[in-house]
């Protein structure tokens, strides 16, 4: 069934609660999962080997328009409803929210649940989104160890500098970029309709946020893809940013002895990845770039960089170190 040119299902559900209202939201996300189809994420931790957290995380991006309770079946202990919903596709801006009234009449209570399952269903893909956002940025970077260098400074010192090669994981980037997909809205402002109605493109620019994200597979050196997602609210850009640069990642190095024990734990810091610049030379360099409403995540960069592993105060320790650890780590887990 089509009405405004939205896609509109009907679907038969029956649901149970403790209370009538408890019965009623149920029905209503069951038969939007129904109706529009649920992405499930099973999300796990584990620590030490041993199972922590899991969660089990459904994302339907539908919307109820209208309800009919058929039958009700009520008891001391729950309720039984048998509902017909009708359900829309989510992918709209907010003047789904102006059509509920008439002249001199305002439909409150179908308003209401309009409201409710949007609410739902944003909610839901903040948690989508934050499943993902959780590996940031421990499993969001692919770091490569280069040649440690090892020479004497003028004053006859060691000094040992220790380079590093750092770019996105490229299987991170394809699930953020999934669930970026799937919780957006798909553009509807192609080269072909920005012709013919370029007003309403406009619009969608204006009242939308944008994530872009160009992308090379590793085994491709040249060709790549750029995709584009677009939102109507804030809300996962501002997840991106809390996570992505409020976060501030570090690169950790952790140096072992032959023993295996930790001679040095220190922190390395760039402006590609944390976006704080103290003194030096302000690169246009980022991992993710934020610029009004939009944010561009740059797949494909790949930096070198190097941390200079200090031993002057102790340099009997030099014949002592064996194996380094480098890795990338909020701020947040670097020694004081």
């Amino acid at each position: 069934m089509f009405r405004e040119q939205i896609k509109f299902y009907q679907v038969r559900v029956e649901s149970q609660g403790n209370t009538f209202d408890e019965a009623k939201q149920e029905g209503l996300r069951l038969a939007v999962e129904l109706a529009v189809g649920a992405l499930v994420l099973s999300e796990g931790q584990v620590v030490n080997g041993e199972s922590k957290r899991r969660e089990i995380i459904t994302y339907a991006s539908g919307y109820v328009d209208k309800f009919e309770i058929i039958e009700r079946d009520t008891t001391r202990a729950s309720t039984k409803l048998v509902m017909d919903v009708w359900v829309g596709e989510s992918r709209i801006a907010n003047r789904l929210f102006n059509n509920s009234a008439t002249a001199g009449r305002i439909d409150g209570e179908r308003l209401a649940v309009r409201v409710e399952s949007i609410i739902h269903e944003r909610q839901s893909g903040d948690r989508v989104l934050s499943a993902v956002l959780q590996d940031f940025p421990s499993r969001s970077f692919d770091i490569k160890l280069l040649t440690t260098q090892v020479s004497l400074t003028n004053l006859r010192q060691v000094a040992i500098n220790i380079p590093f090669e750092i770019s996105w994981n490229y299987n991170y980037l394809l699930s953020l970029y999934e669930a970026l997909e799937k919780v957006g809205m798909s553009g509807t402002c192609s080269t072909a309709n920005i012709l013919f109605n370029m007003s309403r493109c406009n619009r969608e620019q204006n009242d939308r946020s944008f994530l872009n994200m160009h992308l090379r597979p590793p085994e491709n050196l040249i060709m790549g893809w750029t995709g584009r997602v677009g939102f109507d609210d804030d809300e996962k850009l501002k997840s991106l940013h809390r996570t992505m640069v409020r976060g501030a990642p570090a690169i950790q190095l952790v140096v072992k002895n032959t023993q295996g024990n930790p001679v040095y734990n220190i922190c390395g810091y760039m402006q590609e990845l944390d976006h704080n610049v103290i003194g030096g030379q302000i690169t246009n360099n980022r991992f993710i770039r934020f610029h009004g409403r939009e944010a561009s995540i740059a797949g494909a960069l790949v930096l070198y960089s190097s941390i200079e592993l200090d031993i002057r105060k102790n340099p009997a320790v030099l014949e002592q170190l064996d194996a380094i650890e480098l890795r990338v780590v909020p701020k947040s887990q670097c020694p004081k």
